[in-house]
Order: C-alpha cells, then sequence, then structure tokens
C-alpha cells in the first residue's frame, strides 16, 4: 500500500499527491529525519513515524520549529 502527501495545488485549486517515502525499520527513518535537521536552513524539525495506513515508517513535520536549544548542529562550532 502506497500513503500519498499533498505535493502542491494546480492552477484550479485541486490538491496534487505525491507518494510518501517509506522506510522499513524505524532506526532508518530516523537517520533520515536527523539527517534532514542537520540542515541549518530548515525552519521546521522532522520525525520519524509509522503510519497507522501501510504499516511502513515515514518522516513527515511535527510543526516544531528548529532553534539552537533542540538542534546542536545549530551551536556547533565549524
Amino acid at each position: 500500500m502506497k500513503c500519498y502527501t499533498i505535493s502542491h495545488f494546480d492552477d484550479f485549486g485541486n490538491s496534487v499527491f505525491k507518494p510518501k517515502q517509506q522506510f522499513d525499520t524505524l532506526d532508518s527513518a530516523i537517520s533520515i529525519a536527523k539527517k534532514v535537521n542537520s540542515d541549518s536552513s530548515r525552519k521546521f524539525k522532522v520525525v520519524a513515524y509509522k503510519c497507522k495506513y501501510c504499516y511502513q515508517y515515514h518522516v513527515g513535520k511535527n510543526g516544531n520549529v528548529v532553534t539552537p536549544d533542540n538542534n546542536p548542529i545549530i551551536n556547533s562550532p565549524l
């Protein structure tokens, strides 16, 4: 089973969907989430979660803003 997320809206305001990336293990999803969160230009954190529809793991935004307090990469010296 494939899960989909909204990619964008077309000229008529209709939702255009794209398939979500699926991971077999929580560890693989977490490693991708860590890599994405290490990007200093990210505004929102992403987290790994288990989908209740396809029973696979996905990575998605949780609404938390990335700050120096919750992202040690921002505080690390160059």
